[in-house]
């Protein structure tokens, strides 16, 4: 499931107004994978703006696209920015650690 950056500001400021948890599906739907993906919310991890913070610290740019995931038995944060000339990067972030563990460039954006 990805989550628009949209969607992500719309449920942070939904939570920073009500002051309550809840978890943000991008669709709408309701299965066992958004019940995964909220339990991955729920531990201890970093938020969104601290992965995005080490991604731009890292390579300047505008993030485009944000997506909290379980891979290889790590949660991680995969987030895409676009630099300054106008190429698309794509990092998998350890959300307990902050430690970047891939980037790539995305080629499709030559």
């Amino acid at each position: 499931m990805k989550i628009s950056m949209k969607t992500l500001v719309t449920g942070m400021i939904a939570l920073a107004i009500t002051g309550t948890s809840a978890t943000v599906f991008a669709n709408g739907r309701h299965d066992h994978h958004d019940e995964d993906k909220a339990k991955l919310v729920q531990q201890e991890i970093l938020s969104l703006e601290q992965a995005v913070k080490v991604a731009v610290a890292d390579m300047p740019g505008k993030v485009i696209e944000a997506e909290l995931d379980q891979e290889r038995n790590l949660i991680i944060w995969e987030i895409e920015l676009v630099n300054d000339q106008s190429q698309i990067f794509e990092f998998e972030i350890d959300a307990k650690t902050g430690d970047i563990l891939t980037k790539e460039r995305d080629h499709h954006d030559d």
